[in-house]
């Protein structure tokens, strides 16, 4: 081969390269454009805490601010993990508890107002470790007027009035700003069409309850080996009667963060110490707690022995 041929082979070669190189680059530009178009400026934020402590963590994290008359419409978009309620001008609009991020989609332009207006997030994680992104929309040449940033306020406890305003008082934390999309595992959320809870609120309670003595599974290192093994924990058992679904409401005493441990069944048969349970968070001074995720059972078992649990639904139990 001559040593003109071998040349021009080699910048043929760099030629193919660089047009995969250049085609791999357009193609990232072009799904980072198109996350920015949905979430524009939005930031992952989250409460400051010692992260490495694995403690549970619950908090909530607020944006006031203004509208103006001229909008086609208020769609507020928000990825939370792992679990997060949202209220818009102290409504509760929805929520998630899911193992899989998305971009759930909140179309809130009845409860919208000309002047102020106010967004809350409560979100809860077992671990501590979690992420909040949230913009808002109001209308199509008009996105993200509102986003997630070191502006947001983040309160670490509950307070009668936070839905619809910063307690009288109570200074606010700055939250830790992680960065924006792509971010850790959550990369680029999918969007979806959030599952709005409804203006009705239905109260349903249990026909009976009764103490068990059952375990929990937990993960121990034994000499430097992890083992999955049981521990006993006496637990509630609320029977509710027949099957019923909803969002249940487990109450105990106030305190501190801390975790309650809940398994939903159709029949007690099914119960077994070495499966998974749920887990909710209490904030600090929190005497109770709606799942966000609505729940199909007969059966909430709550590793409590001073809890109480009842049911929100949109209907009526007949």
């Amino acid at each position: 081969m001559s040593p003109g041929s071998f040349i021009g082979r080699g910048l043929a070669a760099l030629a193919l390269f660089g047009c995969a190189a250049g085609l791999a680059l357009h193609t990232h530009h072009f799904f980072v454009n198109r996350f920015s178009d949905s979430t524009g400026e939005a930031q992952w934020i989250w409460q400051e805490h010692r992260i490495s402590s694995r403690e549970p963590v619950s908090f909530y994290a607020t944006s006031t601010f203004q509208l103006p008359e001229s909008r086609e419409y208020v769609r507020i978009k928000i990825a939370a993990a792992p679990a997060y309620t949202l209220f818009f001008n102290g409504r509760e609009i929805g929520g998630g508890a899911r193992s899989d991020v998305t971009l759930d989609v909140f179309d809130v332009t009845k409860y919208a107002q000309t002047g102020t207006n106010r967004l809350v997030a409560s979100v809860r994680s077992g671990d501590g470790v979690g992420g909040l992104l949230a913009a808002v929309d109001l209308g199509p040449t008009l996105m993200n007027a509102v986003v997630t940033g070191d502006d947001w306020n983040i309160f670490p406890g509950w307070h009668e009035d936070i839905a619809v305003r910063n307690p009288r008082g109570v200074a606010p934390e700055a939250p830790i700003v992680l960065g924006g999309p792509p971010f850790g595992r959550w990369n680029y959320p999918a969007m979806t069409e959030g599952k709005t809870y409804g203006d009705a609120r239905f109260i349903g309670y249990p026909v009976s309850r009764m103490m068990i003595e059952s375990a929990l599974p937990e993960i121990r290192t034994v000499g430097g080996v992890v083992i999955a093994t049981l521990r006993p924990a006496p637990a509630t058992v609320f029977d509710f009667g027949d099957m019923v679904f909803g969002r249940p409401r487990i109450q105990t005493a106030p305190g501190d963060t801390r975790l309650v441990r809940v398994r939903y069944l159709p029949a007690m048969e099914q119960l077994d110490p070495a499966a998974m349970t749920e887990s909710l968070v209490l904030g600090a001074g929190e005497s109770a707690v709606i799942d966000p995720e609505p729940r199909h059972f007969r059966y909430a078992v709550v590793y409590a022995t001073d809890a109480d649990a009842t049911l929100v639904t949109e209907t009526p139990r007949g």
